[in-house]
């Protein structure tokens, strides 16, 4: 049996925050990407595409779009804004004729109505809601990189599926450990808020938990990383909350008990961000949770954070304080509605019901507000 001494584990847990710093926090100053070409698909279009645009509120933001085009015709396309925290989002239509291309997320707003200039070119017309402005996409460079471990990376892999289904959740994990003879302690990757894969794979093509996993693997540690329940539901999808997913870590951690070489009485939790959060909810509840690294989690109170990230995004994006101050007061309302009110249908009838007499008092420019833009398509109960 294996055994890890308390000393190796503080040992251990001292080298991968330094691991964790280096691998969370850096990111590519320029993005570099993997293209393919692959029978049946047209390599001109097909590729990914960035530029800055214009949005709604007048601010410039950073978009890419990943393009798919077959040779029999049809389309495929997603796009990603990674300062608004959307990573991979497909759009609900595309269409591609000779050299024009167009896309449209009608839940978002988004729209893109253009033609290839040539092979690095691609140039049109951005809408976010009721801006439109003209931009100029450019092909991003392939890159031929990989992250992965390769064919043979001298532990074991296993992929398997979880289901919640108090929950109603199921999603796919994956589970390495040095081998299957012997017993290993078990590291749990949480990821941040948002839609991310097991890998918490970014737009740039990094992925931090499939390289922190290959790490400790290679130290003497099973590890197991999931994808969010919600990676591949419609952008209109509820998000799941905290105590979400600290449920789905639960699910993640019963599940690894039918593997005999999983010793899930020794487990470490490593969440990011809101992961962290969710990793100290789980270490309440399980006496087996040995350690937990909460890496960029929040050390304060929630509302405080929330609110002192949208005055700092909109500091970045160079928003109008009183934009700015406009946005802060509804999410406070929010909050207040949410404190008041234990009951969830209640709260969505009070939020719906003042997102409406905000609405009805918002100036064109304050409609477009991205935290008012989806009770615009949204019929709320009474």
């Amino acid at each position: 049996m294996f055994h890890v001494t308390a000393h190796q584990q503080l040992t251990f847990m001292k080298k991968l925050l330094v691991v964790l710093t280096l691998v969370l926090t850096l990111t590519p100053s320029r993005a570099q990407v993997q293209t393919f070409s692959a029978p049946g698909v047209d390599t001109v279009l097909t590729g990914q595409w960035t530029a800055t645009v214009m949005g709604s509120l007048g601010q410039f933001i950073r978009v890419v779009l990943d393009v798919t085009r077959y040779t029999d015709g049809p389309c495929d396309a997603y796009f990603s804004i990674p300062l608004r925290g959307r990573i991979q989002n497909r759009f609900s239509s595309v269409s591609c004729d000779g050299a024009t291309f167009m896309a449209a997320s009608d839940t978002l707003g988004f729209r893109f109505e253009g033609t290839i200039r040539d092979e690095s070119v691609l140039e049109g017309t951005w809408t976010d809601n009721r801006t439109s402005a003209w931009v100029q996409f450019r092909k991003l460079r392939p890159v031929q990189r990989t992250q992965e471990p390769g064919p043979n990376p001298g532990y074991a892999i296993h992929h398997f599926d979880v289901v919640n289904r108090d929950g109603g959740a199921r999603f796919g994990a994956t589970l390495t450990a040095p081998d299957t003879t012997g017993r290993w302690p078990l590291i749990v990757f949480i990821s941040d808020r948002g839609r991310h894969d097991r890998n918490a794979s970014e737009e740039s093509g990094h992925k931090p938990f499939l390289v922190l996993a290959h790490m400790v693997t290679t130290q003497g540690f099973a590890t197991v990383r999931f994808d969010d329940r919600h990676l591949n539901l419609t952008d209109d999808a509820q998000e799941p909350t905290t105590t979400d997913v600290a449920d789905d870590v639960l699910h993640v951690i019963k599940r690894l008990t039918r593997f005999p070489w999983v010793d899930t009485s020794n487990i470490i939790l490593i969440g990011h961000g809101e992961g962290g959060i969710a990793a100290s909810l789980v270490g309440t509840l399980r006496p087996d949770v040995r350690g937990i690294v909460c890496a960029a989690t929040p050390a304060a109170d929630g509302e405080d954070v929330l609110l002192s990230q949208i005055r700092a995004f909109d500091k970045l994006m160079r928003i109008h304080d009183s934009t700015t101050t406009f946005t802060q007061s509804i999410v406070r309302a929010w909050l207040d509605i949410i404190e008041s009110d234990p009951d969830d249908a209640g709260v969505t009838i009070r939020i719906g019901a003042y997102m409406d007499s905000v609405m009805q008092k918002a100036s064109p420019a304050e409609l477009n507000n991205p935290v008012i833009t989806p009770f615009r398509r949204t019929s709320w109960p009474t």
